[in-house]
């Protein structure tokens, strides 16, 4: 598995998502999102790149995007329906940033 690393601006955007679920939402659906989010995290931290993902060259070099609807079958705790967000990634020697 690669490693990978949240920067400080993912980790306040993900902190403001899981607010804003449990606000709108609940929650229980706060906790579905959550472990969404892991889930996808960990996805993308062991592959580089991966079946699905997207370039996205507009935004940089090596930069991609990854729909959390790819891993909502293996979130552990339930599916999210619709999820809303993806994951913006920077592929590196090092791994996933």
């Amino acid at each position: 598995m690669s490693a990978y690393r949240l920067s400080a601006a993912a980790k306040q955007d993900i902190i403001d998502i899981l607010a804003w679920s449990a606000e709108r939402f609940g929650k229980a659906a706060r906790q579905l999102y959550r472990a969404l989010l892991r889930t996808a995290i960990r996805d993308r931290g062991g592959y580089r790149t991966r079946r699905r993902s997207k370039t996205r060259g507009e935004r940089g070099d090596g930069i991609r995007s990854w729909h959390l609807s790819l891993s909502r079958r293996r979130s552990p705790v339930g599916s999210v329906r619709m999820p809303r967000h993806f994951l913006i990634y920077r592929v590196g020697r090092d791994g996933v940033t």
